[in-house]
């Protein structure tokens, strides 16, 4: 995906399979774009391309060209500003549920949280701006972002691992990526020969490495998060005391004249 001038967008057009154009301003177009069309369309469409029917030679527009189906339709045109400002706000609101008093966050994506505590009914549901609890979770163990294992209260195991195949990995690779270990996982890719029109597989080794330092467990973010109570300096307790002290004597002395 790409914000183009008009010369490069009507280039990426002409040359590739072309799944999304939209007009942003007079000279701006956002497009997505994927793979090479195929070399005699490409040679075919063109500026003020030409065809032999019946020996005949007949000029042919862009317009005639998608009517006769040679060149792969657009898609409807995307708002690209509509879509950042709805993920930007997803991620202004999913901080609420960070940053729950005694409720501390284990892991949580643009549109996720997975926490030690269920949330107060009221935030769940199926109405629009509330939660949906998708499972609840009998052992996790979260590596980084979008790379954990869960196994829920059915006990099925839910794994994922970003731009690795997460059916090459099992529980016992997340201990040893919780112990610290970087773990090795074949990866197989598909390269697209246009030339020669042929696909070639392509196998690769892909590490994804164990965590660093000190391991966090619920019962550490338990002990840390939650019990821990909050440590005042003498000054903040006498400030704080003055404080309540001031506001009750105000209290008594309103209440005394409201009598």
């Amino acid at each position: 995906m790409r914000i183009v001038d008009k010369t490069e967008a009507e280039f990426w057009d002409k040359n590739t399979n072309v799944s999304i154009i939209s007009e942003l301003t007079d000279n701006k177009y956002f497009i997505r774009y994927k793979g090479k069309i195929n070399d005699s369309l490409r040679k075919l469409y063109k500026k003020d391309p030409y065809i032999s029917v019946e020996g005949k030679m007949i000029n042919y527009n862009k317009t005639n060209l998608r009517e006769s189906g040679l060149n792969k339709p657009k898609s409807v045109p995307s708002a690209v500003h509509i879509a950042a400002a709805i993920a930007s706000y997803a991620r202004i609101i999913i901080n609420e549920y960070k940053n729950i008093p005694g409720n501390p966050c284990i892991m949580s994506d643009t549109d996720s949280a997975v926490l030690p505590f269920p949330l107060p009914d009221h935030l769940v549901g199926k109405g629009l701006g509330q939660m949906k609890l998708v499972n609840v979770i009998k052992k996790g163990i979260f590596i980084k972002k979008k790379t954990y294992y869960i196994l829920d209260s059915e006990n099925k195991e839910i794994i994922k691992a970003s731009g690795v195949d997460s059916s090459k990995l099992s529980y016992e690779h997340f201990i040893k990526l919780l112990n610290g270990e970087t773990i090795t996982i074949e990866r197989t890719t598909f390269n697209l020969d246009w030339d020669g029109f042929s696909i070639n597989v392509i196998k690769s080794d892909i590490q994804i490495q164990g965590l660093q330092g000190e391991i966090k467990t619920l019962n550490n973010i338990y002990k840390n998060e939650i019990n821990l109570s909050p440590k005042f300096s003498h000054l903040e307790r006498f400030i704080y005391f003055i404080f309540i002290v001031s506001y009750l004597t105000l209290l008594i002395i309103f209440i005394y004249h409201l009598n």
